[in-house]
């Protein structure tokens, strides 16, 4: 049954399904967040696809089917609590696959607690930012900082460099060329680590 009518789609299957299984954890702590809604739009037409168990359980996890096109993830949170999350570019699964999402926290403004290794990155402000965006974060090693569009292009490194404490670094959305609005993603990475948070541009 879907939706608060309790529409009965009957049987839902495609050609070439394939499970998915999507896991749904808050960011920095990595509780697992029951009741976050999983949406998929095709990016060819921008149709939603119509999923069945597409709202995670207690364990923070669901497991729906797609079939073989390219998507755009919407994940929804149960609460106000939370921020919208996104997976980075488009979605494929070419066979049986598993995702983990880390669903940031709203109106956190300090560098976050740390991931396992230790890499940290601040929401973004402000948002939405109108011309410049500020970044706060710390981890060790050599890393970057990189912004991508909601395809996945880099389309800025706004730094770049060697970890120390804390850092900053600051993107200006009207430089030489300037940024359409809508929303683009800030990814830290060091090694193998990662940490991505929301950037919503209003130029």
């Amino acid at each position: 049954m879907i939706g608060s009518t309790n529409v009965n789609l009957g049987t839902v299957a495609f050609a070439s399904g394939h499970w998915v299984d999507v896991t749904v954890l808050a960011d920095g702590t990595g509780v697992p967040i029951a009741g976050a809604n999983i949406n998929l739009f095709n990016l060819e037409t921008g149709n939603r696809l119509i999923t069945i168990d597409n709202t995670t359980l207690a364990s923070g996890s669901t497991r729906i089917v797609t079939d073989n096109a390219s998507y755009r993830v919407k994940i929804y949170p149960p609460s106000t609590a939370y921020d919208t999350a996104y997976v980075i570019g488009s979605f494929r699964t070419l066979q049986d696959t598993a995702v983990t999402v880390t669903m940031p926290r709203k109106g956190v403004l300090g560098v976050g607690a740390s991931l396992a290794g230790g890499l940290r990155l601040a929401n973004p402000w402000p948002s939405p930012a109108r011309g410049t965006v500020h970044f706060s974060f710390s981890g060790t090693g050599e890393g970057e900082l990189s912004i991508v569009d909601v395809l996945g292009r880099r389309v800025a490194t706004p730094w770049r460099g060697v970890m120390g404490q804390d850092g900053t670094a600051a993107w200006s959305t009207r430089d030489e060329a300037a940024f359409p609005s809508g929303v683009y993603f800030a990814i830290l990475r060091s090694g193998i680590e990662r940490s991505v948070r929301r950037v919503v541009i209003a130029n």
